[in-house]
């Protein structure tokens, strides 16, 4: 069986609709037919909750406790969501997840790690990440075949991205 694509929507600014464009790629690809796995990285949620999750009632099951406990696996924690699209959520504990897996070995590693075993089970894995190059950025472009970068066409987004535009 052919393994997932892992894309990474990642940007330092925020604002520049990395949770939209990831919730809304998911819903095309869904649409055509494709077994898609959404992983929400950022502590604000936002996938989480526009894919019908409240963050506060999953208790144990978030992408934090992914992070944090070495026997849970994704699978436990997948949630099959009405959009058809499947999602790996995140919720406020993924404020403190730093601390908690500073020294863990290969930590920025560990999304890689967990995410080997459902691969075969989807045709694409797309993951947003935090306004912000942390940790669990850091894991979730480890953990991608692909990074897509959205920009928006002004002068703070681009200095996220580093480019210069004077």
């Amino acid at each position: 069986m052919q393994q997932a694509k892992i894309i990474c929507l990642t940007q330092s600014k925020g604002g520049t609709s990395k949770t939209s464009s990831v919730w809304n790629i998911a819903a095309c690809m869904v649409n055509q037919g494709y077994k898609v796995l959404a992983v929400d990285t950022d502590q604000q949620a936002n996938l989480t909750t526009s894919l019908g999750v409240d963050p506060l009632e999953l208790e144990g099951r978030s992408v934090y406790t992914l992070f944090t406990d070495s026997q849970v696996k994704a699978k436990e924690i997948i949630i099959a969501t009405a959009e058809g699209i499947d999602l790996l959520p995140a919720n406020n504990d993924l404020s403190v997840v730093e601390f908690s897996i500073k020294g863990a070995v290969s930590r920025e590693k560990i999304l890689a790690r967990k995410l080997r075993p459902v691969v075969e089970s989807y045709d694409y894995i797309l993951i947003d990440t935090p306004p912000s190059f942390s940790l669990t950025t850091l894991n979730a472009m480890s953990a991608a075949n692909y990074l897509l970068c959205p920009i928006q066409p002004e002068p703070y987004c681009l200095d996220g991205m580093n480019i210069s535009i004077r």
